[in-house]
């Protein structure tokens, strides 16, 4: 005590609950005092009761911890569930349209071959097949990208990652009115998965 000539008498009780010690029950008197069976009683009684007390507020601060990790793996679980039935969906369209267009590209370049076209008309038939071109290769990577398969390491060009992920959003970007720039400098291939890369890319994108 800060006050000068006070003492105080004090005793100390151990706080545990099963044998895992909590804390200290400390308990002063200013007279001096021995303490006797009763004292020692009512301090262990009280001892253990906080001792208890704590222990339940530790346990069910730990099963509050315990239900919200378990949640939050549940919603991964549900959202990993979501990404498989989407992935096999994807895979399912990507097929379906793959052979009609692999149909429109072999008549634009029979009729290109075969008939005789103005130059307004050749123009026109350039960009249907840079178009099914471009819808061809969309399709190639949504398949890959929707392809489930063990990781599997190999020389990756980031710059072609980054460009085939940029295609499969080009249709949602323009939607938005978002116009992307790139910027991208030759680096050398890296060893890399480059199906992991792309979901990252992907996400980066989408959460931008």
């Amino acid at each position: 005590p800060r006050h000068t000539g006070t003492r105080v008498f004090v005793a100390m009780m151990r706080l545990g609950a099963k044998e895992r010690p909590l804390g200290v029950l400390v308990s002063g008197y200013r007279e001096p005092r021995r303490f006797g069976d009763e004292d020692r009683r009512v301090l262990t009684n009280l001892a253990h009761h906080l001792a208890v007390a704590l222990d339940k507020v530790r346990v069910q601060a730990e099963l509050r911890s315990n239900l919200q990790r378990l949640q939050e793996t549940q919603a991964q679980l549900m959202q990993a569930d979501k990404l498989k039935a989407l992935g096999t969906l994807l895979s399912g369209v990507a097929h379906e349209l793959n052979n009609p267009l692999s149909t429109i590209r072999l008549s634009i370049q029979l009729v290109r071959r075969t008939a005789a076209m103005d130059d307004a008309l050749t123009r026109r038939m350039e960009v249907m097949e840079t178009a099914s071109v471009r819808a061809s290769r969309i399709i190639r990577d949504l398949l890959a990208f929707a392809r489930r398969q063990p990781p599997e390491r190999r020389k990756v060009d980031l710059n072609q990652v980054v460009h085939s992920t940029l295609g499969l959003q080009t249709s949602q970007l323009e939607l938005n009115k978002i116009r992307v720039v790139t910027a991208l400098t030759p680096i050398p291939e890296i060893w890399a998965d480059p199906h992991q890369l792309q979901q990252i890319v992907l996400n980066l994108v989408i959460n931008a």
